[in-house]
């Protein structure tokens, strides 16, 4: 499971993911967002890696800013012909900060708005209350940790934040050992 993290502030919107990648001979590490800096949003995919370059693919042809994404994921996310993903979508919308998510599973294809904080998977109180609202970093890699213990949540800690005019995308630290084995590559060239 991606850990998607999401948290709106009035001066900004954070995604912050892990970057483990499972398959049945171990796991990668991957980006688990994409910015789309000309829109000023930011999208996270939770499940099928391919599903990032889809969402981002139609929100490119078919939207221009936050507004008109979540307009098109709420009337066109069942076209995608996306098999239980979940997509998060943070960026600047006409009224500042904002951020919604959609899953064919979770929200039945309904575009559902994050308030103010959005923590997936989730964790213990505990780690909630230890989380600083002072900057997206503080106290989010204890956080990881907490998440990370499922074995499927790891690797680093990548952050994207939104402001008003523009997009900071950076890694923020380690969440778990990443020299680990990486999958058996078995394709034939």
């Amino acid at each position: 499971m991606t850990a998607i993290n999401i948290l709106v502030r009035p001066d900004s919107v954070s995604i912050i993911t892990d970057t483990k990648a499972m398959t049945p001979d171990g796991h990668f590490h991957v980006v688990k967002f994409q910015a789309i800096p000309h829109q000023r949003i930011v999208v996270a995919t939770q499940g099928d890696m391919k599903a990032l370059g889809i969402v981002v693919t139609a929100l490119a042809v078919s939207a221009v800013d936050y507004d008109s994404a979540r307009a098109y994921l709420a009337d066109h996310f069942a076209d995608l012909g996306l098999s239980e993903v979940d997509v998060y979508v943070a960026g600047w919308s006409g009224r500042g900060p904002a951020a919604f998510h959609v899953s064919d599973v979770k929200t039945d294809g309904q575009v559902r708005d994050i308030e103010h904080v959005s923590i997936t998977p989730p964790v213990s109180d505990e780690a909630l209350r230890r989380l600083q609202w002072d900057g997206p970093t503080n106290g989010m890699l204890a956080l990881m940790k907490e998440q990370a213990m499922s074995g499927t949540v790891g690797g680093f800690m990548n952050v994207a934040q939104v402001h008003h005019d523009h997009i900071a995308v950076y890694t923020a630290g380690i969440i778990d050992d990443v020299v680990e084995a990486r999958p058996r590559v078995t394709a034939e060239l």
